[in-house]
């Protein structure tokens, strides 16, 4: 079922941007007489929609495969860009230039604000983490210790956990107020560093959910439900203590010490050069279910595309003056296919469309060849009293190539200076 989510989102995703630049197209008359949608020569049907005969071939609706054309006498020729239509005002082009953006926004918001009513959320309260508080990693010691209790970010009180990493601060640091032995401390941390598993994890207990047949955890007769509280006589809380406490470790065999229906056993487990045994884990952690009302859904849905919006608006200066490294930018057409596919849900498919229509708009926008801002250049050259041809516009898309790569170029040589 995930194989299949790719194309059908990519397939939902560019049916909605159509079907909004469509129906403005139709209702502002921005359009050509007769136009052929897809491929071949000969039509399957046509229809007659106000002053607009379409003609419908087989028909793709899926990008770069969606094709249209000015269709006179049987002959399939280029379609007019809205620049062109000289006879509708400039800003009724501007408008249906970006109408497909803008309605993929709004079915955005009715995504999300449908998923949201529909599917309950699943929330790891902030006292629950606080029953166990963090494990640093190795960067994460230069801020915390475990056990640290965080209860504050920026001064605001924490309700559940992923509130500690969406806290929007225009400063280049978050102040965490952290319990510490029973005090209260603060700590500066840098805002770029924050992120879920980056600097800490939950501290909390593990058991074990299953073992790899014949692995080295099968051999040693680990079982299912077993919980490792020792690693070579050295105590472990969470999974990631016992990960570095088996990392640390320079034999290849290893004595844990397991609690098993309420009795300590101790048991010899070879690892291998990977630091594996052969078993999964569950850890030890209570979730609420949270199903918000529909005015809750209707606000939540009606404000997160803004959001995504303001984020990837920021993430693309962050990009430019080199705060990102080039491993985390936006990927293309294969790093969305993999986004939908990392998760059969319905609920996760939906999100990830959702997400993926509100960023429509941001891309029209941005200095991308063939997309809303190169179409607009012609649009606001008319309107300063120097109208563009064909040949001036491609020149225009020629170059937001060149500013494409220049970008890419600049943000690229910012990382390979940042590490010398």
């Amino acid at each position: 079922m995930a194989s299949f989510f790719p194309v059908l989102g990519f397939l939902i995703v560019n049916s909605i941007y159509l079907i909004g630049k469509f129906i403005t197209s139709i209702l502002l008359g921005v359009h050509d007489t007769r136009v052929f949608i897809g491929y071949g020569t000969k039509q399957l049907f046509k229809l007659k929609l106000k002053k607009l005969e379409l003609h419908v071939g087989w028909f793709i609706p899926l990008p770069w495969l969606a094709k249209f054309y000015k269709y006179d006498e049987f002959v399939k020729e280029p379609i007019s860009y809205e620049w062109q239509l000289t006879k509708h005002s400039i800003l009724t082009r501007l408008l249906t230039i970006y109408s497909g953006a803008i309605f993929s926004f709004l079915m955005a918001m009715v995504i999300f604000t449908g998923v949201n009513y529909m599917t309950p959320r699943t929330i790891l309260s902030i006292e629950e983490f606080n029953k166990y508080g963090v494990y640093p990693s190795q960067d994460g010691m230069t801020w915390f210790e475990e056990g640290d209790k965080i209860l504050q970010v920026n001064g605001s009180v924490l309700k559940e956990y992923r509130d500690i990493f969406i806290q929007e601060s225009d400063r280049d640091s978050i102040r965490l107020t952290v319990e510490r032995d029973d005090t209260l401390i603060d700590i500066f941390i840098p805002a770029n560093q924050l992120k879920p598993d980056s600097l800490f994890t939950i501290n909390a207990p593990f058991t074990i959910d299953s073992i790899v047949s014949s692995s080295f955890a099968y051999f040693a007769k680990l079982k299912k439900r077993d919980q490792i509280i020792k690693v070579d006589n050295k105590p472990v809380k969470s999974l990631a203590s016992f990960k570095d406490e088996i990392s640390q470790s320079k034999s290849n065999y290893v004595w844990l010490t397991v609690l098993r229906q309420g009795e300590e056993i101790i048991l010899e487990c070879q690892k291998d050069q990977d630091n594996i045994l052969g078993f999964t884990s569950r850890i030890g952690l209570e979730y609420d279910q949270e199903r918000l009302s529909l005015l809750q859904s209707i606000k939540s849905g009606a404000t997160y595309p803004f959001e995504v919006f303001y984020v990837n608006s920021k993430a693309f200066v962050s990009l430019f003056i080199g705060e990102v490294k080039t491993k985390n930018r936006l990927g293309g057409s294969i790093g969305l296919a993999k986004l939908w596919s990392s998760n059969d849900s319905w609920s996760h498919f939906l999100r990830i469309t959702g997400f993926l229509l509100c960023l429509i708009l941001y891309y029209e926008i941005l200095p991308i060849p063939g997309l809303g801002l190169n179409r607009s250049i012609p649009l606001i050259s008319e309107a300063i009293g120097r109208p563009m041809n064909r040949k001036g516009y491609f020149k225009t898309k020629k170059y937001f190539w060149w500013s494409l790569f220049l970008l890419f170029v600049v943000s690229v040589v910012k990382d390979l200076s940042s590490l010398i």
